[in-house]
């Protein structure tokens, strides 16, 4: 319709970029060349486009679980990941890895260097403005320190330089104090303007009673939401 609307405006105007319809002329060279280029190109957005139809075929025959979280990863997908740690997972190592295997790793999944101190991450927000931020997992002690305002660490930091600018904070919470001590930062966290969580559930309620971990398989879907402004339901599962 705009192509149609311009040319017609384009024969009527009384200039010198008048078009007249008798002037115009195909040259066979210049043809010849954008379907030789044009073809291919359409041929490949051709198989494209269908293997797409497959896969989106294959992905609702699972219910739609499975299509919402697939639609989900596809609005995530091809994010760059600016990876951010606090300085005693950085540094030390635990019983479940050693730091500098995980450091190694991280930076290979993300082709970028770690921020790991409070200097680097206090740009993040103002200076640095990043589409979303994603604490995973995010400790008891980080969702205490968040809902008070304390910025001792880069994680914190980065989380309190990254809401001054209003953008989604998505927090994935693994804490053994979630229905105790730390139920009233949930609550805090939860107020608080472009706060989300990834929907979080009893991970081994008869030996932990008091203990919240977070779906971390839901994630894309959770970010998805929080782009969109949006808290992901069930909070609690």
């Amino acid at each position: 319709v705009c192509c149609v609307l311009i040319l017609k405006y384009l024969m009527g105007v009384e200039a010198n970029y008048k078009v007249k319809l008798k002037d115009i002329t195909l040259q066979s060279d210049y043809v010849k060349r954008i379907v030789k280029m044009g073809f291919p190109a359409a041929v490949q957005n051709a198989v494209i486009a269908f293997s797409s139809l497959l896969i989106q075929a294959g992905v609702n025959s699972y219910g739609t679980k499975a299509a919402a979280g697939f639609t989900a990863y596809m609005e995530v997908d091809g994010f760059d990941i600016l990876p951010i740690m606090s300085e005693n997972v950085y540094l030390h190592d635990t019983r479940f890895f050693k730091a500098e295997d995980l450091r190694k790793k991280v930076t290979d999944i993300c082709g970028r260097e770690i921020i790991h101190t409070i200097v680097d991450a206090e740009p993040l927000g103002p200076a640095v403005k990043l589409d979303a931020l994603l604490i995973s997992p995010c400790t008891g002690n980080t969702l205490a320190k968040l809902a008070c305002g304390i910025t001792d660490t880069p994680v914190c930091m980065a989380a309190k330089a990254h809401l001054r600018a209003d953008r989604p904070l998505l927090i994935a919470l693994s804490t053994n104090d979630a229905l105790s001590a730390n139920l009233k930062n949930i609550a805090v966290m939860l107020e608080k303007k472009s706060v989300y969580f990834v929907p979080m559930k009893q991970d081994a309620p008869e030996a932990k009673p008091h203990s919240l971990s977070a779906c971390f398989e839901l994630i894309p879907e959770a970010l998805a939401a929080a782009l969109r402004g949006e808290q992901m339901k069930k909070l609690f599962l």
